[in-house]
C-alpha cells in the first residue's frame, strides 16, 4: 500500500510542478516591475510550438487550431490558444468551457502516466462557449497521453481569453518515446508560425 502510493505520488509530481510554474507566471503577468526585471516564464522553462491543425480523414477536420503547444523542460506538453485564435483576435469573451466526456473521465496512474486517454491531434478536448453563443472546438493538438484538464477553468473560464499562455491553458498531456519522435511533424516553432504569417494563413470558423 505505502509502494503504491508513493509511485501516486511520484505520478503527479511533474503535473504539480507545471501547475505551480503556470501559477507564478499568472502572477508575473499582475505584478508591476519593469520590462527588464521581469521573467517570462514560458521563455525560462518552455519551448513554445503551434500544432498545425490540417484535415487527416473526411471525419475528422481540424483546419487551423490556432493552438500552442508548450514543451517543458520535463517532457510534459501544455496546450491553450494562441494569441492568433479567432476568439482572441475578435475579443470574444468566454462564458462557459464544456469538456468532451472522455477528456472530462481521464485519469492517470502512477510515475508513468497509465491509464491516461490516448490523444490523436484531432482528439477533441473540450468546446469553448463565447457569451455571443460562438463555439469553438478545442482539440489535444499532438499525439500523447491525457495527464489533466485545466479544471480551474470551470469556475473561471474568463481566463482563456485574461491569460490564454498562463493559467488560461486548457491541458497537459505527455509523448512516449514514440510519439516524441512524431512531435516535429505536429508542430511548427512558435517563432516561425508568426514570422511567417502563417498564423493568418488559415481561419477558424466559430459554429
Amino acid at each position: 500500500r505505502m509502494k503504491r502510493a508513493q509511485e501516486q505520488s511520484e505520478g503527479e509530481r511533474d503535473s504539480k510542478r507545471l501547475r505551480v510554474a503556470k501559477d507564478v507566471a499568472s502572477l508575473s503577468e499582475s505584478t508591476a516591475s519593469s520590462s527588464m526585471n521581469r521573467i517570462d516564464i514560458i521563455e525560462r522553462y518552455y519551448t513554445e510550438y503551434v500544432s498545425i491543425g490540417k484535415r487527416e480523414t473526411n471525419r475528422y477536420d481540424y483546419t487551423g487550431l490556432h493552438q500552442y503547444a508548450q514543451l517543458h523542460s520535463n517532457g510534459l506538453i501544455v496546450v491553450g490558444i494562441t494569441k492568433a485564435h479567432p476568439l482572441l483576435l475578435q475579443g470574444k469573451k468566454v462564458s462557459k468551457v464544456e469538456w468532451d466526456t472522455k477528456a472530462k473521465k481521464s485519469e492517470v496512474r502512477g510515475k508513468h502516466k497509465k491509464g491516461g486517454l490516448r490523444c490523436e491531434p484531432h482528439t477533441p478536448i473540450c468546446t469553448l462557449v463565447c457569451a455571443d453563443g460562438a463555439t469553438y472546438p478545442a482539440r489535444a493538438g499532438v499525439k500523447g497521453i491525457l495527464v489533466e484538464i485545466n479544471d480551474q477553468l470551470e469556475a473561471n473560464p474568463e481566463l482563456v481569453h485574461d491569460k490564454p499562455r498562463h493559467s488560461g491553458y486548457l491541458c497537459i498531456i505527455r509523448m512516449n518515446k514514440r510519439q516524441k519522435k512524431e512531435f516535429g511533424s505536429q508542430v511548427v516553432p512558435a517563432q516561425e508560425f508568426y514570422a511567417t504569417g502563417t498564423a493568418m494563413a488559415k481561419k477558424l470558423p466559430s459554429s
